[in-house]
């Protein structure tokens, strides 16, 4: 079986001094902090290497929050360079991990997290602009399997939000393009 890869290592972070989710891996080793794609949550719960929790109940009752379910909740926020995230978890479908997903704590930041996703992944593969100045950006990672998503909701200064998504990514066998 192949094996997805949660990518979101900071190691390029010291070569680009700020936020980075790159790590070069071979598909059988583990990538961001321990985590790989479809994982059971019994054992990302045991390779995940993030400071993690179990949701509160007021988080299982809200599951269908992007930001609010997940089995796995990063116990802390994170950290890495001058950008920090909250709300971060992993999500699991059918019993396997299927998604990591965090959101800025400054959403003012946002511009500066998509250029440097720029700068990592080059070119967007999407990108749409939506009511209210929002944006929604994919980039494909296909050396390292991951589909990574941005959403930066503009709605007051206030009630902004930017966050972050993972997801695997299957590179399609050539002749199924």
């Amino acid at each position: 079986m192949l094996r997805r890869h949660v990518c979101l290592n900071a190691k390029p972070l010291l070569v680009a001094g700020a936020l980075v989710f790159v790590l070069a891996s071979s598909p059988a080793s583990a990538d961001w902090q321990g985590t790989v794609w479809n994982s059971s949550v019994e054992q990302a719960d045991k390779d995940f290497r993030v400071p993690h929790r179990p949701p509160t109940s007021a988080e299982i009752s809200n599951l269908s929050d992007a930001f609010g379910g997940g089995e796995i909740k990063f116990a802390f926020d994170y950290t890495t360079g001058d950008l920090a995230f909250h709300h971060g978890a992993l999500l699991f479908r059918d019993g396997k991990l299927h998604a990591i997903s965090m959101r800025l704590i400054e959403s003012a930041h946002c511009d500066k997290l998509i250029g440097i996703l720029r700068r990592i992944y080059g070119p967007p593969a999407k990108e749409q602009e939506g009511p209210r100045s929002s944006q929604r950006i994919t980039w494909y990672d296909e050396k390292n399997h991951n589909q990574v998503y941005l959403g930066y909701e503009k709605y007051t200064s206030v009630d902004d939000y930017c966050y972050l998504r993972y997801e695997p990514f299957i590179v399609p066998a050539p002749g199924q393009l």
